[in-house]
């Protein structure tokens, strides 16, 4: 049998003694679809059984049997744990003949962190774009395509597969925003072989399912541990284990042939009976070899202590929050288990599963006093997500208090978590409202978030901050002069012009077209009537929505260059800087021209004089960066010698004193005779401006 858990299985006992034979062959297949039910209904309820893990090793045997004799299988069946058990191009084949809204589901099973492999996904991209052009190429292609195609194309190691599918994905949408994968999966394709490409990959998706699986049985051992015998070694001519008295050659050895065919990881059991047994001993090595998907329909109660934490770890790697929460409630959370346990919540928060996260509260209801961490506002809003006034009303409480309390970091945790609900609308808002005022590291992953929102409410990537964006990076570059880098400025601003003009070209047309829609709304009310435009009208009409189109096309494909360009200058000018901090940490006396201030012996006690609006100063930064500050001039003040290592002297304002604070910030002071004498606390970056305002107006007044 192969129900793990013991629980019922509408799948027939037939069929499951075939399935636990492991039947990837041809003649298996078309037995196992003899003992399908003839009932398409039915058959959708055993796959769904087996696909919410009553029987989770029948799954894909179930989906390739019906495959290999043509029957139409749902989407809705989609599954993560496909990919750990397929090659790709076998789902990818039945994914393409399944029924259903194919690139919802793709996209849905796309946008959680999986097993799948690059090449998975980037031929899963490449179904779900041909699915909906094929059947919905009316509709604008969904732009959470394009994004996570991108995301994919921007990792450095990609293999070649994985390029060549991306590529395939490029030539079948007709952008050229993967363009440059064409360079790093092989030299550029005429438009000869651009169509031979895809005749190649559409061949391999409406051809037989049989090339994909071997016409007989054939050695089948995929695990990555070593195979250990499922027989003992004897010799032909000894005598038979058995005790027959005949020679093991005349006697077992044609059983324990087949038998030692089915070895597995652990010494004296096959394959079978390693993921059927639900009687053996649970270890360490055994939980290893069964993989996850057998793994994931063990019962609970067959778990050790000691291998509570890795079960429910390979539920949580394997997305089977389900069946973890269901093993939390028994195992209860514990110091084994919590890391699990947090585990799960930062997933029902990136993921909006305000279910998940109620049930995860109610297993640990004393978190809040365990951890000493209070709930945040991201996951306050997510206990009631799914409620919309209670959204609403815990919304605006949230914003009004963090507004009052000036807790920035608050606020961006409450955000993150809308731009992951469906309430990104509003996240979108709020994102930009602190891409202004964000520490400089977090501004391109919280545009990034802002595009992810966008693409998956289907919106154009060209948002209301991309210019400001743009303009960043292209000021940021030009700290870095070297020719590259100007190359990649010149095609990023060029890029810029030219969706400039797109866009202020569609306006153009689209105030004609209002005008236009004016014009024949007045004509109908004088002529009081409900006559048609005439032809030439409608044909003009017709044109200017065309035109439309047309540039709304082009400046999303232009929109979509712009976003790469941009993305390879902001690579460019932190591998620079990355250099350049290197270099420093090689040469740091190669970076400042100030002189070094040494004080000798144990310095008096100094009271501390702070400019007017120096908390002010204190509350723009950071917390950690405004209690490093305070914690230095406390030492200074006390006279502590350490507190004066690597004070340095201002070369051009003499009698200003600088210190380093948190790396990227400078505290300036001066030491007078009984008293520090704080002058600023400002970013590294704005060290050089302060000191101009400084010569031109002087120390600032203190309290």
């Amino acid at each position: 049998m192969v129900c793990l858990s013991g629980t019922r299985t509408p799948i027939s006992p037939e069929a499951q003694a075939l399935i636990a034979r492991n039947p990837f062959h041809q003649a298996a297949l078309r037995e196992l679809a003899a003992l399908l039910p003839q009932d398409d209904k039915e058959l959708d309820h055993w796959i769904a059984s087996a696909r919410k893990g009553v029987d989770p090793s029948s799954f894909h045997f179930l989906l390739c049997a019906g495959a290999i004799v043509g029957r139409r299988m749902q989407a809705s069946h989609l599954t993560p744990m496909l990919w750990a058990q397929l090659s790709p191009l076998v789902m990818a084949w039945i994914i393409w003949h399944m029924e259903g809204n194919v690139t919802k589901e793709l996209l849905r099973v796309l946008a959680e962190e999986t097993f799948m492999t690059n090449e998975g996904r980037a031929l899963a991209l490449f179904v779900a774009a041909a699915w909906w052009q094929e059947y919905r190429k009316d509709e604008e292609l969904p732009q959470q395509i394009l994004r996570l195609a991108t995301k994919l194309s921007e990792q450095k190691k990609l293999d070649l597969r994985a390029l060549i599918h991306l590529r395939q994905l490029g030539i079948l949408i007709g952008g050229s925003f993967l363009a440059s994968l064409f360079a790093r999966a092989a030299k550029p394709l005429t438009r000869r072989q651009k169509g031979r490409e895809l005749e190649r990959i559409f061949g391999l998706l409406n051809g037989p399912f049989e090339r994909f699986v071997y016409a007989r049985e054939t050695h089948n051992y995929g695990s990555r541990l070593p195979q250990r015998r499922a027989v003992e070694h004897i010799g032909r001519n000894a005598l038979c284990k058995c005790g027959s008295g005949k020679k093991y050659k005349h006697c077992c050895e044609a059983q324990d042939r087949l038998r030692l065919s089915r070895s597995s990881s652990v010494p004296g059991v096959t394959g079978e009976e390693l993921v059927s047994d639900i009687d053996g001993p649970l270890t360490d090595a055994r939980m290893d070899a069964m993989g996850p998907a057998a793994v994931a329909a063990l019962d609970p109660d067959r778990v050790p202590k000691e291998l509570e934490r890795k079960f429910l770890a390979v539920l949580v790697l394997s997305k089977q929050y389900e069946k973890a929460i269901a093993a939390l409630r028994k195992f209860g959370v514990n110091e084994e288990t919590r890391a699990v346990w947090n585990e799960m919540f930062g997933f029902a928060s990136e993921s909006w599963r305000p279910d998940i996260a109620r049930q995860l509260m109610e297993l640990f209801p004393d978190a809040e006093e365990k951890l000493g961490e209070k709930p945040h506002a991201g996951i306050r809003f997510l206990l009631v997500g799914d409620e919309p006034a209670l959204a609403m009303q815990e919304l605006q409480s949230s914003v009004e208090a963090l507004l009052k309390l000036g807790d920035l970091e608050e606020l961006q945790r409450l955000t993150w978590t809308l731009l992951e609900s469906p309430y990104r609308g509003i996240g979108i808002l709020l994102a930009r409202s602190f891409i202004p005022i964000v520490e400089e590291q977090y501004v391109p992953g919280l545009f990034d978030g802002i595009l992810d929102a966008r693409a998956k409410l289907n919106l154009s990537p060209e948002d209301e901050f991309t210019d400001w964006m743009d303009k960043r990076t292209l000021r940021k570059a030009r700290e870095h002069e070297t020719a590259a880098m100007q190359e990649q400025q010149d095609r990023l601003a060029a890029k810029m012009e030219e969706v400039r003009a797109l866009k202020e070209e569609k306006a153009r047309y689209q105030r004609e077209l209002a005008l236009r829609d004016r014009q024949e709304r007045r004509e109908r009310e004088e002529a009081e009537t409900s006559i048609t435009p005439d032809e030439q009208i409608a044909r003009e009409r017709a044109e200017l929505k065309g035109k439309i189109e047309r540039l709304s096309a082009l400046a999303r494909q232009h929109g979509e260059e712009k976003l790469a360009l941009r993305r390879a200058l902001e690579k460019s000018s932190r591998d620079i800087e990355a250099l350049k901090a290197a270099a420093h940490c090689a040469s740091p006396g190669e970076e400042d021209a100030d002189e070094d201030f040494a004080v000798e012996g144990n310095q008096p006690v100094r009271l501390l004089q702070f400019p007017e609006d120096f908390a002010k100063t204190l509350a723009s930064y950071p917390i950690h960066v405004g209690r490093a500050a305070m914690n230095r001039l406390g030492r200074l003040a006390s006279g502590e010698p350490a507190a004066f290592d690597h004070v340095k002297q201002l070369k051009t304002y003499r009698g200003v004193l600088r210190a380093r604070i948190a790396d990227k910030y400078r505290l300036l002071f001066c030491l007078e005779a009984g008293s520090i004498r704080v002058v600023d606390l400002i970013r590294r970056a704005d060290l050089d401006r302060r000191i101009e305002r400084l010569q031109t107006s002087g120390l600032p007044g203190v309290r």
